[in-house]
């Protein structure tokens, strides 16, 4: 089964993707904060994270570049604008 981790700080888009993506067959965790989403990639392996670009605290980017020397995950940008 494929594995994803959506990382949004907007709790409602992160549970209808969680909804829609798991009706697909996914398996699907969330985190609504950055520090949140890279300790589940730490302890976890996801075959794809869903990262938000601008969220408090812990931005998309700074998620990405912290856990990059830990894991091995593809990664997608998701952005309101």
């Amino acid at each position: 089964m494929v594995k994803l981790l959506i990382v949004d700080d907007e709790k409602e888009i992160c549970e209808e993707f969680k909804e829609t993506l798991e009706q697909e067959g996914f398996e699907v965790d969330v985190a609504t904060k950055g520090k949140d989403g890279l300790q589940k990639i730490r302890e976890n392996l996801y075959n794809l994270v869903l990262l938000d670009e601008t969220m408090p605290g812990m931005e998309g980017d700074k998620v990405l570049s912290t856990s990059a020397s830990s894991a091995k995950f593809r990664s997608w940008f998701i952005s309101g604008f």
